[in-house]
């Protein structure tokens, strides 16, 4: 395993009501509790407008009341497994772990999460490279080029 990067999410976190029941919307997931010392800073009204957001996905057939929405801060280490072709993902809280274990963490939003981390990379077009750009740009060659710009 290669340690590739930490990253800063915000998992966002929707308390509904469902059948009368108080409950709390995490991903794709239902949860009965969450520790208290997520919920006491998770609906403090604070700007997150810039900052990469795990997003609740609320299921078609769900018949709920949303009450509010918070956000909870979470850092995940980034590894990368050669051998298997993946990535794994660690964090320093049980419940977290949990969180960036399901599916739609590790499949669709880890997607999002190395677009987040290479957006100021500029990206080339492919094209062929011939033997004109190879004698142009070789670096034998660039002391001619230097030397017919003056």
């Amino acid at each position: 395993m290669y340690y590739f990067d930490k990253q800063n999410i915000l998992i966002e976190i929707k308390e509904v009501i469902v059948k009368e029941q108080l409950l709390f919307l995490v991903g794709d997931e239902i949860f009965s509790n969450i520790p208290d010392k997520y919920l006491k800073t998770a609906f403090i009204p604070v700007n997150w407008n810039r900052a990469l957001k795990f997003l609740t996905k609320i299921d078609k057939d769900l018949q709920c009341e949303i009450i509010r929405t918070g956000y909870m801060p979470l850092e995940i280490h980034i590894y990368l497994d050669f051998i298997n072709k993946t990535t794994a993902l660690l964090t320093q809280d049980n419940f977290f772990y949990q969180i960036i274990e399901k599916p739609l963490f590790k499949n669709q939003f880890m997607k999002q999460v190395f677009d987040f981390k290479n957006r100021n990379k500029i990206s080339y077009r492919n094209y062929n490279i011939t033997t004109e750009i190879i004698d142009k740009y070789f670096l034998e060659n660039s002391s001619q080029i230097f030397q017919k710009k003056i």
